[in-house]
């Protein structure tokens, strides 16, 4: 039995990718939709939706512009965050180029899903994957005989399957009504939105760049000027006020509500 709902982000004329989704949850009886993404392309400044994209804080803490299509895909993961809100029931979030890993069974990956699902709050994000960027966990607690909840040290940057409540989701779009970051490191943010990123470990899903390119473009970090540069320094720690004492304090703030869960 599937405990929560599914939400497939996708743009509308991603043909060959909605094809393959369909391919992995056709055989079961899957409770699944498809969200419309939101295309870059058609982005411009002077789009409704680009006043979320909060442009000078950015500038002004990076040194330079989120491209186009970042923008767009925060946008789209908005748009999930709103379909779990209306739903009010705990939601998978997808994006159309995750895969299923090698040697796990559908019914193996619906059980394990729906047992992270009771550890879901208010609080927590659950991540199914993590290709793009590995760093040292710690291991919170098994949910299964294969699978444990983790969290990990650093921001391992990635959006690409997800599990919320609505709760979560409520926060995460009350905080990013303006948004200066890509989707995934605002998700990491947990000192602007108190929200925890966990992850199930060893990953259930992932993405093959090989087999789908990314949509979101080249993500290599441009040139700045120095005058930029010195503006950032001095911008960066007004800006990520609370970041050191988040993440001290987090771990802890994580265990317990996993414990008082447990209790």
């Amino acid at each position: 039995m599937q405990n929560f709902d599914i939400c497939v982000i996708s743009l509308p004329d991603q043909h060959v990718r909605r094809e393959k989704i369909r391919k992995i949850f056709a055989p079961h009886a899957a409770a699944w939709s498809f969200v419309d993404a939101i295309a870059g392309k058609d982005l411009s400044p002077s789009h409704p939706a680009w006043a979320h994209y909060h442009q000078s804080k950015r500038v002004g803490m990076v040194g330079y512009d989120m491209r186009p299509n970042e923008i767009a895909c925060f946008l789209s993961h908005q748009k999930a965050w709103r379909r779990c809100v209306d739903n009010q029931t705990p939601t998978l979030i997808l994006e159309d180029d995750i895969k299923i890993k090698e040697k796990l069974d559908f019914e193996e990956f619906i059980a394990t899903t729906n047992q992270a699902c009771t550890f879901l709050n208010k609080n927590f994000i659950i991540r199914l994957g993590n290709t793009h960027y590995k760093t040292k966990n710690t291991i919170l607690k098994k949910i299964s005989d294969s699978f444990s909840l983790a969290r990990y040290q650093e921001d391992p940057q990635s959006a690409f399957a997800y599990l919320i409540s609505p709760q979560t989701a409520a926060k995460l779009l009350r905080h990013s009504e303006k948004f200066f970051t890509p989707v995934d490191n605002f998700m990491w943010r947990g000192w602007e939105h108190s929200c925890h990123v966990l992850d199930i470990v060893p990953d259930l899903v992932y993405t093959s760049e090989e087999d789908n390119p990314s949509n979101i473009g080249d993500r290599s970090k441009p040139k700045i000027s120095l005058v930029k540069k010195i503006r950032r320094e001095i911008l960066r720690p007004i800006l990520n006020r609370g970041k050191k004492f988040y993440e001290l304090t987090a771990l802890k703030k994580i265990q317990s509500s996993i414990k008082v869960q447990d209790d």
